[in-house]
């Protein structure tokens, strides 16, 4: 998803060449990538000839805060402890648990923690699915405007 972000990212700063803008995006990370995409997408979009703008562009940015959200999840699970209960050979269960901060407070220190199951991660994988077509979708549009 990152990548295809990027690659709309290369369009919209770029259009007439849209590899021309790889090196721009290519050291950034993802969140600032993220505003900047949502920032050339407005300007795209007031300079084409496009019916419902302002429409498009709250669908854009709610599809960008979708990927703000998604890379939360993908960063509390990567960045977890996962503490695995066992009792001989068997295991009875694992545990994710994750100490962080909280940003907007002053850096406060935040605990987080939950017992997986089988499924835990199959609504994440599920909602990184739908987001990546709904990109997939997005990229598309933005090359037929071109």
């Amino acid at each position: 998803m990152e990548n295809e972000l990027k690659q709309i990212g290369w369009r919209l700063r770029t259009p007439e060449e849209p590899f021309a803008s790889r090196a721009y995006f290519s050291n950034m990370y993802f969140k600032p990538t993220v505003t900047e995409i949502r920032n050339l997408f407005a300007k795209y979009i007031e300079s084409k000839n496009i019916e419902n703008k302002e429409s498009r562009i709250s669908r854009f940015n709610e599809t960008m805060d979708k990927c703000l959200s998604i890379a939360d999840m993908r960063n509390k699970l990567v960045h977890s402890a996962y503490i695995f209960l066992e009792s001989g050979d068997e295991t009875l269960g694992i545990i994710r648990s994750r100490l962080g901060k909280d940003k907007e407070n002053n850096n406060q220190a935040t605990f987080d923690q939950e017992h997986l199951a089988e499924n835990s991660f199959d609504q994440p994988l599920k909602d990184l699915a739908e987001l990546s077509f709904e990109v997939g979708q997005w990229h598309v549009q933005i090359i037929h405007w071109s």
